[in-house]
């Protein structure tokens, strides 16, 4: 037997997709995270696929009828994400920061 059928945003989610989202109307295209079932169960909105295409608007010309939900692979991270990776990129984009800010106070003297 395959994989279950997807049927709901959450779904989705445990498959590990995400929501690509595409406008017919003014061809635009978009991606969302699909944890957003969470915010459709909080609102009370229906989490089935085609009940929760109405939800979805085009940024650009606010059309819902002509949207169509895809799922999508998501981006797989460029290296494991631990703690210790965490504190790395943490520590080092702040210590460019301070060296940043001083050169410009350097500059200015």
């Amino acid at each position: 037997m395959g994989p279950p059928p997807i049927r709901t945003i959450k779904d989705l989610d445990d498959a590990g997709h995400d929501l690509r989202l595409w406008c017919y109307a003014c061809e635009r295209e978009g991606m969302i995270d699909s944890i957003i079932w969470e915010a459709f169960v909080a609102k009370g909105w229906p989490i089935e696929l085609d009940q929760a295409r109405r939800r979805f608007k085009c940024k650009k010309c606010r059309s819902s009828r002509d949207v169509l939900l895809v799922a999508a692979t998501r981006p797989k991270p460029d290296r494991e994400i631990t703690w210790s990776n965490v504190v790395h990129a943490w520590f080092f984009s702040r210590k460019s920061k301070r060296l940043f800010k001083g050169a410009v106070e350097e500059r200015r003297r």
